[in-house]
Protein backbone atom coordinates (compact mmCIF):
# COMPACT_ATOMS: atom_id res chain seq x y z
CA UNK A 1 0.00 0.00 0.00
CA UNK A 2 1.17 3.33 -0.48
CA UNK A 3 2.30 5.34 2.00
CA UNK A 4 2.95 8.73 0.51
CA UNK A 5 0.86 11.74 1.59
CA UNK A 6 3.36 15.04 1.62
CA UNK A 7 1.51 17.56 0.15
CA UNK A 8 -1.12 19.00 1.38
CA UNK A 9 -4.97 18.15 0.49
CA UNK A 10 -7.04 20.22 -1.57
CA UNK A 11 -10.72 20.18 -0.92
CA UNK A 12 -12.75 17.12 -1.19
CA UNK A 13 -14.65 16.80 -4.08
CA UNK A 14 -18.33 16.88 -3.80
CA UNK A 15 -19.88 13.47 -2.34
CA UNK A 16 -16.83 12.64 -0.97
CA UNK A 17 -17.38 10.43 2.35
CA UNK A 18 -14.41 9.01 4.11
CA UNK A 19 -15.23 5.13 4.77
CA UNK A 20 -11.98 3.27 5.40
CA UNK A 21 -12.13 -0.42 6.41
CA UNK A 22 -10.37 -1.47 9.33
CA UNK A 23 -7.23 -2.70 7.45
CA UNK A 24 -7.12 0.70 5.97
CA UNK A 25 -7.27 2.51 9.15
CA UNK A 26 -4.28 0.68 10.44
CA UNK A 27 -2.37 -0.17 7.72
CA UNK A 28 -2.04 3.46 6.07
CA UNK A 29 -3.81 5.86 8.17
CA UNK A 30 -2.31 4.38 11.62
CA UNK A 31 1.05 3.44 10.34
CA UNK A 32 1.46 6.81 8.53
CA UNK A 33 0.59 9.11 12.02
CA UNK A 34 3.85 6.37 13.87
CA UNK A 35 6.24 7.20 11.43
CA UNK A 36 5.74 10.75 11.71
CA UNK A 37 3.83 11.82 8.65
CA UNK A 38 2.30 14.98 9.51
CA UNK A 39 0.24 15.22 6.64
CA UNK A 40 -2.24 12.24 7.33
CA UNK A 41 -3.74 14.72 10.32
CA UNK A 42 -5.69 16.15 7.81
CA UNK A 43 -7.76 13.73 7.56
CA UNK A 44 -7.73 12.33 10.99
CA UNK A 45 -6.61 15.39 13.60
CA UNK A 46 -5.15 15.09 17.02
CA UNK A 47 -7.60 15.38 19.83
CA UNK A 48 -7.71 14.60 22.98
CA UNK A 49 -10.36 12.47 24.13
CA UNK A 50 -10.62 13.95 27.86
CA UNK A 51 -10.43 17.09 27.30
CA UNK A 52 -14.53 17.23 25.99
CA UNK A 53 -17.56 15.17 26.26
CA UNK A 54 -17.98 12.62 23.77
CA UNK A 55 -21.51 15.05 22.43
CA UNK A 56 -18.72 17.91 21.57
CA UNK A 57 -15.77 15.92 19.92
CA UNK A 58 -17.58 15.83 16.75
CA UNK A 59 -17.07 19.65 16.26
CA UNK A 60 -13.97 20.00 17.46
CA UNK A 61 -13.00 16.87 15.03
CA UNK A 62 -14.78 18.56 11.94
CA UNK A 63 -13.16 22.12 12.79
CA UNK A 64 -9.66 20.42 12.55
CA UNK A 65 -10.49 18.03 9.83
CA UNK A 66 -10.50 17.83 6.06
CA UNK A 67 -13.42 15.82 5.60
CA UNK A 68 -16.36 17.55 7.62
CA UNK A 69 -18.70 14.90 8.40
CA UNK A 70 -21.93 15.02 9.10
CA UNK A 71 -23.27 11.45 9.74
CA UNK A 72 -22.31 9.39 12.64
CA UNK A 73 -18.94 9.06 12.43
CA UNK A 74 -15.79 10.94 13.59
CA UNK A 75 -11.93 9.62 13.39
CA UNK A 76 -8.95 11.00 15.01
CA UNK A 77 -5.80 10.44 16.18
CA UNK A 78 -4.96 10.38 20.29
CA UNK A 79 -1.69 9.39 22.61
CA UNK A 80 -2.86 7.00 25.34
CA UNK A 81 -2.07 8.20 28.85
CA UNK A 82 -1.67 5.96 31.69
CA UNK A 83 -3.89 5.69 34.47
CA UNK A 84 -1.04 6.04 37.07
CA UNK A 85 2.53 7.05 36.54
CA UNK A 86 3.68 3.82 37.07
CA UNK A 87 0.76 1.54 35.67
CA UNK A 88 0.28 0.95 32.04
CA UNK A 89 -3.26 0.39 31.91
CA UNK A 90 -4.74 3.44 30.39
CA UNK A 91 -6.57 6.38 31.13
CA UNK A 92 -10.16 5.41 30.50
CA UNK A 93 -11.93 8.58 32.72
CA UNK A 94 -12.56 11.84 32.79
CA UNK A 95 -14.67 15.17 34.29
CA UNK A 96 -17.80 14.36 32.13
CA UNK A 97 -17.64 10.25 32.88
CA UNK A 98 -15.60 7.02 31.45
CA UNK A 99 -14.93 5.30 28.70
CA UNK A 100 -15.74 1.28 29.42
CA UNK A 101 -14.19 -1.53 27.21
CA UNK A 102 -17.17 -4.12 26.13
CA UNK A 103 -17.10 -7.18 24.39
CA UNK A 104 -13.44 -8.70 22.79
CA UNK A 105 -10.51 -7.20 21.36
CA UNK A 106 -10.52 -8.12 17.64
CA UNK A 107 -7.65 -8.87 15.64
CA UNK A 108 -6.99 -7.04 12.43
CA UNK A 109 -5.70 -9.36 9.92
CA UNK A 110 -4.33 -9.25 6.31
CA UNK A 111 -6.27 -10.44 3.63
CA UNK A 112 -5.05 -13.88 4.06
CA UNK A 113 -4.95 -14.00 7.69
CA UNK A 114 -1.62 -14.57 8.30
CA UNK A 115 -0.26 -11.08 9.98
CA UNK A 116 -1.78 -9.49 12.58
CA UNK A 117 -2.13 -6.18 11.81
CA UNK A 118 -3.46 -4.54 14.40
CA UNK A 119 -6.05 -5.44 17.15
CA UNK A 120 -9.12 -2.72 18.16
CA UNK A 121 -10.92 -2.27 21.08
CA UNK A 122 -14.68 -1.26 21.84
CA UNK A 123 -15.40 1.34 24.13
CA UNK A 124 -18.93 3.07 25.69
CA UNK A 125 -19.10 6.00 27.35
CA UNK A 126 -20.81 6.01 30.80
CA UNK A 127 -22.27 9.18 32.13
CA UNK A 128 -20.27 10.17 35.32
CA UNK A 129 -23.24 12.62 35.91
CA UNK A 130 -26.14 10.23 35.56
CA UNK A 131 -27.39 8.51 39.17
CA UNK A 132 -26.87 4.70 38.22
CA UNK A 133 -23.93 5.52 35.71
CA UNK A 134 -25.58 4.06 33.23
CA UNK A 135 -23.96 3.97 29.75
CA UNK A 136 -25.05 6.20 26.50
CA UNK A 137 -25.11 6.05 22.78
CA UNK A 138 -21.50 6.99 22.10
CA UNK A 139 -18.58 4.70 21.44
CA UNK A 140 -15.44 4.30 20.77
CA UNK A 141 -13.29 1.72 18.59
CA UNK A 142 -10.16 2.11 19.56
CA UNK A 143 -7.29 0.71 16.55
CA UNK A 144 -3.69 -0.28 17.84
CA UNK A 145 -0.78 -0.76 15.21
CA UNK A 146 1.45 -3.96 15.54
CA UNK A 147 4.73 -2.00 15.45
CA UNK A 148 6.39 -5.71 15.86
CA UNK A 149 5.66 -5.69 11.93
CA UNK A 150 7.58 -2.29 11.59
CA UNK A 151 10.80 -0.09 11.47
CA UNK A 152 11.60 3.12 12.21
CA UNK A 153 8.75 3.82 14.47
CA UNK A 154 9.21 7.56 16.64
CA UNK A 155 9.63 6.81 20.38
CA UNK A 156 6.98 10.32 20.41
CA UNK A 157 4.37 7.80 18.39
CA UNK A 158 4.76 4.60 19.43
CA UNK A 159 1.78 5.24 21.95
CA UNK A 160 -0.55 6.50 19.70
CA UNK A 161 -4.53 5.27 18.70
CA UNK A 162 -6.97 6.17 16.07
CA UNK A 163 -10.46 6.70 17.09
CA UNK A 164 -13.38 6.06 15.40
CA UNK A 165 -16.13 7.51 16.98
CA UNK A 166 -19.57 6.67 16.62
CA UNK A 167 -23.32 7.45 18.31
CA UNK A 168 -25.56 4.91 18.08
CA UNK A 169 -29.21 5.34 16.44
CA UNK A 170 -31.68 6.44 19.32
CA UNK A 171 -34.28 4.01 20.15
CA UNK A 172 -37.04 3.88 22.59
CA UNK A 173 -36.62 3.79 26.35
CA UNK A 174 -38.21 1.14 28.57
CA UNK A 175 -40.32 4.68 29.73
CA UNK A 176 -41.57 5.82 26.93
CA UNK A 177 -42.47 1.96 26.14
CA UNK A 178 -44.75 2.13 28.88
CA UNK A 179 -46.12 5.25 28.85
CA UNK A 180 -47.33 3.77 25.00
CA UNK A 181 -48.38 0.26 26.58
CA UNK A 182 -52.21 2.01 28.12
CA UNK A 183 -52.92 3.30 24.53
CA UNK A 184 -51.83 -0.12 23.09
CA UNK A 185 -53.87 -2.17 25.38
CA UNK A 186 -56.81 0.35 24.76
CA UNK A 187 -57.28 -0.05 21.50
CA UNK A 188 -57.02 -3.73 21.65
CA UNK A 189 -59.92 -3.01 23.91
CA UNK A 190 -62.07 -1.10 21.48
CA UNK A 191 -61.00 -3.46 19.09
CA UNK A 192 -62.50 -6.58 20.94
CA UNK A 193 -65.41 -4.26 21.63
CA UNK A 194 -66.06 -3.58 18.49
CA UNK A 195 -65.50 -6.99 17.21
CA UNK A 196 -68.33 -8.53 20.07
CA UNK A 197 -70.81 -5.32 18.60
CA UNK A 198 -70.45 -6.66 15.06
CA UNK A 199 -70.75 -10.00 16.13
CA UNK A 200 -73.95 -9.44 17.80
CA UNK A 201 -75.08 -7.37 15.02
CA UNK A 202 -74.88 -9.81 12.77
CA UNK A 203 -76.74 -12.44 14.82
CA UNK A 204 -79.36 -9.79 15.40
CA UNK A 205 -80.19 -9.35 11.53
CA UNK A 206 -79.91 -13.10 10.96
CA UNK A 207 -82.08 -14.32 13.43
CA UNK A 208 -84.60 -10.88 12.03
CA UNK A 209 -84.08 -12.16 8.53
CA UNK A 210 -84.83 -15.99 9.62
CA UNK A 211 -88.19 -14.81 11.86
CA UNK A 212 -89.30 -12.82 8.47
CA UNK A 213 -88.54 -15.95 6.22
CA UNK A 214 -90.60 -18.25 8.40
CA UNK A 215 -93.43 -15.70 8.59
CA UNK A 216 -93.52 -15.36 4.63
CA UNK A 217 -93.43 -18.95 4.34
CA UNK A 218 -96.38 -19.37 6.72
CA UNK A 219 -98.54 -16.89 4.56
CA UNK A 220 -97.74 -18.34 1.45
CA UNK A 221 -98.66 -21.97 2.59
CA UNK A 222 -101.85 -21.05 4.33
CA UNK A 223 -104.73 -21.80 1.89
CA UNK A 224 -107.23 -19.00 1.01
CA UNK A 225 -110.35 -19.13 3.16
CA UNK A 226 -113.58 -19.60 1.22
CA UNK A 227 -116.32 -17.16 1.41
CA UNK A 228 -119.82 -17.80 2.83
CA UNK A 229 -122.66 -16.54 1.98
CA UNK A 230 -125.53 -16.01 4.44
CA UNK A 231 -128.76 -16.74 2.59
CA UNK A 232 -132.28 -15.85 5.12
CA UNK A 233 -134.68 -18.56 5.54
CA UNK A 234 -137.93 -18.92 3.21
CA UNK A 235 -141.04 -18.07 4.85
Amino acid sequence: MELCVESSLVDPPVGFQFRPTDEELVNHYLKLKVLGNKAVEQMSPEVDVHQLPPWDLPGKINELSWTKSDGDEWFFFYHLQNKYPQSKRSRRTNDYGSWKPTGKTHEIRTQDKRKILGLKKILVFKNGQSPKNGPTKWVLHEYHLNTDLMDNVLNDQSDVVLYCLKKKPYKEGKEIQRLRRPTQVSLLCLKKAAEAALTRLMKSTAQVSLLCLTRATEVSVTPPMKSITHVAPMH
